[in-house]
């Protein structure tokens, strides 16, 4: 473990760099698409999967958004900068980025659904000319709840996207933020323009 950031009351932003490189020819869980997981282990609390929610590394660099939500997640964020975790992977399909391409992109996020749509994000910023309209809709369950509120703070002062927040309650929104509209996620659609011949949908989160 590299660095830990605290997101939240109940989730953290951490920062691994490999300790040793993969074999030749063996994937490394460092290179990833975003949308895909790895299994992350603690020796003496088990086993849980977890998604990328950062940029595919080419240093072995990897960043994991993880809420303390049981007894493997309660176990690792008891751990410190300097601690050791294993990894495998990565799995899953991800996000079909090839496809998206020449498209408007939206996003649509529920709580913890940020961490694998930020991932998608910053691959899609990172070759920004590739894409359309680019509309992020993120809700969480309180101002407090939201997740990255200066990376959110950032994209709203961008003029090539667009974001909208909502809440399950109300709340002071954190400065540089859009209001917080108090609503489920689906109610941001309202007003949103939306051309469906030429609009892709990547979403996560509840149902």
């Amino acid at each position: 473990i590299e660095a830990i950031q605290h997101l939240t009351d109940d989730t953290s932003l951490f920062t691994l760099q490999l300790a040793e490189r993969p074999a030749e020819h063996q994937p490394s869980p460092a290179h990833f698409q975003p949308g895909q997981f790895l299994q992350l282990s603690l020796a003496g609390a088990g086993e849980a999967p977890i998604s990328y929610c950062g940029f595919p590394s080419k240093n072995g660099s990897i960043e994991l958004c993880i809420r303390r939500a049981g007894r493997v997640t309660a176990a690792l964020h008891a751990l410190a900068p300097g601690d050791q975790v294993a990894v495998r992977g990565p799995f899953g399909h991800g996000f079909p980025l090839a496809l998206y391409a020449g498209h408007d992109v939206l996003m649509m996020a529920g709580g913890l659904g940020m961490a694998p749509l930020r991932s998608l994000l910053l691959a899609l910023l990172h070759q920004r000319e590739r894409y359309g309209r680019l509309t992020l809709l993120y809700g969480a369950k309180a101002p407090e709840a939201l997740l990255f509120r200066d990376e959110l703070a950032d994209l709203a002062s961008r003029k090539d996207l667009q974001l909208r927040l909502a809440v399950d309650r109300a709340g002071e929104c954190p400065p540089g933020l859009p209001d917080c509209r108090v609503a489920l996620l689906p109610a941001l659609l309202e007003g949103v323009t939306v051309d469906p011949q030429r609009t892709v949908v990547a979403l996560c989160g509840p149902p």
